[in-house]
């Protein structure tokens, strides 16, 4: 009788020991899944921030070089000299736009240019903030 309680008792340990071993691994199991699932959220936001900086960065590029455009195309028939001096240049480029926004369905993108380079900074509609800084070529 009391081996038989004994091993009832050995048993019921052995149950314990593989019941909670297992609990264990599951529990790791489901926290790389979560952290996995976390991870390609965290990736698709980037890189629907990155595109909407993307076609931010395209979109003020063809502003600005429309409005150079139309600022040549107004000065070229009214002016018979070329401007030569440093305050025509600098009204030519007063004129241009440096900053604007775009409004997109998952957030907002805000372009500054600074020099050479075209500063982004895209919100996205759940909170978060990215932003980027792109060359300008001399071309555009």
């Amino acid at each position: 009788m009391i081996f038989r309680k004994n091993l009832k008792a050995g048993t019921l340990l052995y149950a314990l020991l593989m019941l909670g071993i297992f609990a264990l691994l599951l529990q790791f199991y489901i926290q790389s899944q979560l952290a996995t699932g976390q991870i390609s959220q965290v990736s698709q936001k980037e890189s629907q921030a990155y595109f909407m900086a993307q076609m931010t960065k395209e979109e003020a590029v063809m502003i600005v070089s429309q409005s150079v455009e139309k600022k040549e195309e107004s000065n070229l028939p009214d002016q018979a000299e070329l401007p030569s001096s440093k305050e025509d240049k600098l009204e030519k480029e007063a004129s241009i736009p440096n900053s604007g926004a775009i409004s997109f369905t998952n957030g907002r993108a805000i372009y500054e240019r600074t020099g050479q380079y075209l500063q982004i900074q895209v919100m996205l509609n759940s909170g978060q903030t990215y932003a980027y800084q792109f060359p300008i070529s001399s071309q555009n």
